[in-house]
């Protein structure tokens, strides 16, 4: 339980500081929240060459890529390398065998993102939430999007996302970095009050956290 201070301290930090932060995007076109869904990128565009990644022997599975899942992995795999335009390729081919395959969408946004091709990613963000199967999966693309839209200083829009997570998951494990985001989205907005509640449920969510490790560690430790 010592850490649970320096713990405090940094959430207390975060709120203490923010007002002095500098976003990593300074401007950003309100077409951004405008994107017509229909101009999401046919995911049908790219040559089959495309998709001949090399060496074969570094894609996972014996499949090839005609199957979502080992797509996915490869996407991955290239988003990890930095390898942006090749894993949005790859993720595209997964949705050419399922349109519908929440995971490509989300990821395919974040390759979006890292590219700083933001309507796009806003778009696939979108995508992957209107595709989710269950509420893991929503909460996950809710999530990315949150991220996305803060990073556009489109603090607003991110709060609402975020009360999207948190409605999903109110108690769950995630929710204390959520409450810690909106809280940041709330101090960039000068609802200082709002965030500083915020900080504070996030800092009794850690505790509790904590605590419920520790119980659960004494536990296997006793046998």
């Amino acid at each position: 339980m010592s850490s649970l201070p320096a713990a405090r301290a940094g959430i207390v930090n975060r709120f203490s500081t923010l007002p002095h932060l500098k976003c990593r995007r300074q401007e950003c076109s309100e077409e951004v929240l405008a994107v017509d869904q229909a101009a999401v990128p046919s995911v049908a565009h790219h040559s089959e060459d495309t998709y001949r990644l090399k060496p074969p022997a570094e894609s996972a599975g014996t499949s090839g890529l005609n199957d979502v899942e080992v797509c996915s992995q490869e996407g991955d795999r290239l988003l990890a390398a930095k390898r942006y335009e090749e894993a949005i390729a790859v993720y595209e081919r997964a949705l050419q065998l399922k349109p519908n395959a929440c995971y490509a969408w989300q990821q395919r946004g974040e390759a979006m993102r890292r590219l700083q091709r933001y309507p796009e990613a806003i778009a696939s963000c979108n995508k992957a939430i209107e595709f989710s199967a269950n509420p893991i999966s929503r909460y996950q693309a809710l999530n990315a999007k949150g991220a996305l839209l803060f990073e556009l200083q489109l603090y607003e829009e991110a709060i609402g996302v975020y009360n999207q997570s948190l409605a999903i998951f109110p108690n769950g494990m995630g929710s204390l970095h959520i409450l810690e985001m909106k809280g940041m989205a709330m101090s960039m907005l000068r609802r200082y009050d709002e965030a500083e509640t915020l900080f504070e449920k996030a800092y009794n969510k850690a505790v509790e956290v904590a605590a419920s490790t520790a119980s659960f560690a004494g536990m296997l430790a006793a046998g």
